[in-house]
């Protein structure tokens, strides 16, 4: 078949790339983002409406061969506007039973895009290596699978490596070493115990010292990469500086803004990069967010202290995973977050950022906990359009919370001042003033 017309070089659209889990009659159970924006309203309907009538032989054909092993295949796959994509498919068990049937992860590119993303993509690499030879930084690498920390720069857009030996190696002769100060091996410690521990990220400064550069301070910042769901690098830029050089540190950079149970960022910590956040905005889109979990307490008494531990955990890993790059998460109460972001494109984008993490925490529970559900109920703030400030949005986002929790709870509210103004501006107890409002006052996270 010629697919020509399928595909125009200015209309713009990105690479599509998407993974789902199906559960009984082939329907979606949990899904990426990705995936919920694409199929839109169908994401109810089972998969094998969605895939076109002349693939279905084949793709059941492949269903039934997946005892064998991952099957591949290209399909045409329903869209949320009505129009059928050329897909690369994907498809294997996932080793979870849901229902008593046996899950199928399906992982989706739009093979229109895949040689126009790699041209994208190799031109990119070559200038961002421009770039980097211009800049007196320097890269570091943590690999989770060999434990091998390297650093390196860039000269004439080519790299060249600085240093590079496992960490437990380096570990041991910083610790073990005469020739090292208390805070030199302090200070590789907690980048150690970040990096050993699975930290989500690392702000922090080390002495150069323990590799191989003396003089000079390494102000290390970074983050985690992600392969197939499993931790694969920490990657960070490296600034360097004299020892001699006077530099105000904030808090939220440095090794104690994490909180220890989690890796989000502690209250202190995520309020100060707030307000640094909304200082610099200059009318920015932001969005202002408080989740807490429904119910905890009865959680806690019912299943004991180290199982409600195991929730706050997990929960943290799957908002950190879903805000991604996009903005900043913390935990600010026992069983509270709070999220800012500044890349949430409108108001679409945030909806399908919060249907996914609540989509991905029912999935996660069903394994650990079967009979019973674990929600959250969510309050929604944005600057500049409801206030300018960060306490006030604070205050707005906070009674939006307890508004989806007298509504119900395992939902959202985004603030709305034709609804909910008279709420959020009272001084009144939160659920007496809530429970005035009228039933269709709210929405529904589903």
């Amino acid at each position: 078949m010629n697919i020509t017309e399928y595909y125009s070089e200015t209309d713009g659209a990105a690479v599509y790339r998407g993974k789902m889990s199906l559960k009984q009659n082939y329907t979606i159970v949990n899904a990426d983002e990705s995936i919920y924006r694409y199929v839109g309203v169908n994401s109810a309907r089972p998969v094998t409406v969605l895939v076109h009538p002349d693939d279905l032989p084949s793709f059941k054909e492949a269903m039934d061969k997946l005892s064998d092993g991952t099957q591949r295949l290209i399909l045409r796959f329903l869209g949320s506007d009505g129009n059928y994509r050329y897909m690369y498919a994907i498809m294997k068990y996932n080793g979870r039973m849901v229902e008593d049937f046996r899950s199928i992860d399906i992982e989706l590119m739009d093979i229109m895009r895949i040689y126009c993303e790699y041209d994208q993509s190799y031109n990119a690499v070559l200038k961002y290596k421009k770039f980097m030879s211009a800049s007196d930084k320097m890269y570091f690498e943590y690999s989770y699978g060999d434990e091998n920390i390297t650093i390196f720069e860039y000269m004439d857009g080519r790299s060249v490596g600085r240093f590079k030996e496992n960490i437990h190696t380096v570990m041991k002769k910083v610790s073990e070493g005469d020739t090292y100060t208390f805070k030199q091996k302090a200070e590789f410690g907690v980048l150690y115990e970040c990096l050993t521990n699975f930290s989500d990220s690392i702000e922090l400064e080390v002495d150069g010292v323990v590799f191989g550069m003396s003089g000079v301070r390494l102000k290390i910042k970074g983050g985690v990469l992600y392969r197939d769901d499993d931790r694969n690098m920490m990657a960070a830029v490296i600034t360097k500086y004299n020892i001699d050089d006077d530099k105000e540190e904030k808090y939220y950079m440095t090794s104690y803004a994490l909180d220890s149970s989690t890796g989000l960022y502690n209250k202190r910590a995520i309020s100060e990069l707030s307000r640094d956040m909304i200082a610099e905005a200059n009318g920015k889109d932001i969005y202002v967010i408080i989740l807490d979990i429904d119910d905890f307490k009865s959680f806690n008494d019912n299943f004991g202290h180290m199982m409600g531990d195991k929730v706050i955990a997990k929960i943290s890993e799957v908002i950190r995973n879903v805000v991604g790059n996009r903005g900043y998460a913390g935990r600010i109460g026992g069983d509270e977050f709070f999220i800012i972001t500044d890349r949430v494109q409108n108001e679409d984008e945030l909806i399908y950022m919060l249907k996914t993490i609540r989509k991905n925490i029912d999935w996660q529970f069903d394994k650990i906990i079967k009979s019973v559900e674990v929600n959250l109920s969510i309050g929604i703030a944005k600057y500049p359009n409801d206030a300018t400030g960060y306490d006030e949005l604070f205050k707005i986002a906070d009674k939006c919370l307890y508004i989806a929790k007298a509504k119900g709870k395992n939902r959202f509210i985004i603030y709305n001042p034709q609804l909910y103004a008279s709420v959020v501006r009272s001084e009144d107890d939160k659920y007496n003033t809530v429970a005035k409002l009228s039933d269709n006052k709210y929405q529904i996270c589903q």
